[in-house]
């Protein structure tokens, strides 16, 4: 034990034969940098040319002897098998994977004519971004997704140090990871926009490997709809606004047009035609070009901002806050929504998430969207007509989260268009809708002078 003691730091004799013989397979004891020996077994083995030495976490028991090709005492020999077994084990995982990666690669290489490139977990982000495209997603969904593959390549290298190329990837470590995403509080739709990112990471980079989320099931959808907003609360919203001359030139665009918080932001002057009455512009979610009509309210705000040179942003002030602070605008947008009796305290602190979650109660900028939308196919705009409006490539998106006429919109607008013998009203609806604006009448015209003959007017007609 003293020879032991007095061996420098770092790694003490080799334990096994095997090692002895330069095949470099065994267990070891090792001393820590203050110079005491360890109490855990160590390991050392070399697979694929590369040497690995790692911790068994199995206790060192018994006295050790003078070498570890020498015999200990009993309890030292026994903590010696255990760490053994548990290396061979180790080893035998390892080559098991190896090979599982070489059949893996040797299809790629057959379906693809090519070998695998080498995708680091770490440039996994950057990788993602230099993918070719139509057109480059906005920033903040770039950044949104950037990084969620920076925690994706973090997750993997915490979990397994050994896990450092996609290749190395499998469906448990992925589920692992989702597991994780879950802990952060995070929505249906949220996991299932990562789910979306990783796949398309695997079809994109590595194009023929297997997919390890092809298999892993998305959830279903907890996401609640924008309502639309009525003519009156329009009008509410466009009167309150005019107290934050900020705020109302986006809030009216918004109204007007059905574009999205920050295409109305960012605007140009070079994508407005005052003179032909129309706005023709390019999404910046999806790249679409839409085009839309100037109708009066919407000329009249163009007007106040339009300059002698007519060139960069409509709104440039708007658009460096969006630029620089797009919660900004949200705020201002939702205290126009509170003062006119839209959004109450309650109903915002709901909508608002440490995590940010895209959840909505019912109101927020983006219901002008769903208004519009709603409006439009209520009156019976075609279906293409609104398409070229909003930008959306089907219908079934529209129909899903944009078209959402309440009750009494939905009854109206189906009575006009059915047949009459279907929706006219008979007798007693007509006597009773008489009545009842003759006792509209009766009680606005009230006084203190024809109270009495009012009152038993009143009551007659209710009897």
């Amino acid at each position: 034990m003293a020879d032991f003691l007095q061996n420098p730091p770092g790694l003490l004799c080799f334990a096994s034969d095997n090692l002895a013989k330069g095949k470099r397979v065994g267990v070891i004891l090792k001393k820590g940098r203050d110079g005491k020996p360890r109490q855990t077994w160590y390991a050392v083995y070399e697979l694929e040319g590369r040497r690995h030495t790692i911790n068994l976490g199995t206790p060192v028991a018994g006295r050790p002897p003078k070498s570890l090709r020498d015999l200990g005492d009993i309890a030292f020999e026994r903590s010696r098998a255990k760490a053994q077994e548990k290396l061979n084990a180790i080893v035998t995982e390892a080559k098991t994977t190896k090979n599982s990666e070489r059949i893996l690669e040797k299809i790629y290489e057959h379906k693809t004519g090519s070998s695998v490139p080498a995708v680091l977990l770490a440039e996994l982000a950057e990788r993602w971004k230099a993918l070719p495209r139509v057109r480059m997603p906005s920033r903040q969904y770039c950044d949104l997704c950037a990084a969620t593959l920076r925690r994706f390549a973090a997750f993997m290298s915490a979990n397994d140090r050994q896990i450092t190329e996609l290749i190395q990837v499998r469906e448990p470590d992925v589920h692992l990871f989702l597991k994780t995403e879950e802990a952060r509080g995070i929505g249906a739709k949220t996991y299932n926009d990562i789910i979306k990112l990783l796949k398309l990471i695997w079809n994109r980079i590595l194009p023929g490997f297997p997919n390890p989320i092809a298999n892993i099931p998305k959830k279903s959808d907890d996401t609640k709809f924008r309502r639309p907003y009525s003519e009156s609360q329009l009008q509410q919203i466009l009167e309150a606004a005019k107290n934050d001359p900020f705020i109302y030139p986006i809030i009216a665009t918004g109204i007007c047009t059905a574009m999205r918080r920050g295409d109305c932001c960012l605007l140009k002057w070079r994508d407005v035609d005052l003179r032909g009455g129309f706005i023709s512009v390019e999404t910046s979610k999806t790249g679409a070009r839409i085009e839309i009509p100037i109708w009066p309210l919407l000329r009249e705000v163009l007007m106040e901002q339009c300059p002698k040179k007519r060139d960069g942003y409509v709104f440039p002030e708007q658009a460096a806050m969006y630029q620089k602070n797009p919660s900004g605008i949200t705020w201002r947008a939702k205290k126009v929504l509170r003062q006119a009796g839209i959004l109450d305290e309650d109903e915002e602190s709901e909508t608002s998430t440490d995590q940010r979650l895209r959840r909505s109660k019912g109101y927020d900028f983006h219901s002008f969207r769903v208004t519009w939308v709603t409006m439009a196919l209520s009156q019976g705009v075609p279906m293409e007509l609104v398409r070229r409006v909003t930008g959306h490539s089907t219908v079934d998106v529209v129909l899903k989260h944009y078209f959402q006429p309440d009750r009494n919109n939905f009854r109206q607008v189906l009575e006009s268009k059915m047949p009459t013998f279907m929706t006219a009203k008979n007798d007693i609806d007509e006597n009773l809708n008489c009545t009842l604006g003759q006792l509209k009448e009766l009680i606005s015209g009230l006084t203190s002078e024809n109270f009495k003959q009012g009152k038993e007017r009143i009551l007659e007609l209710l009897r």
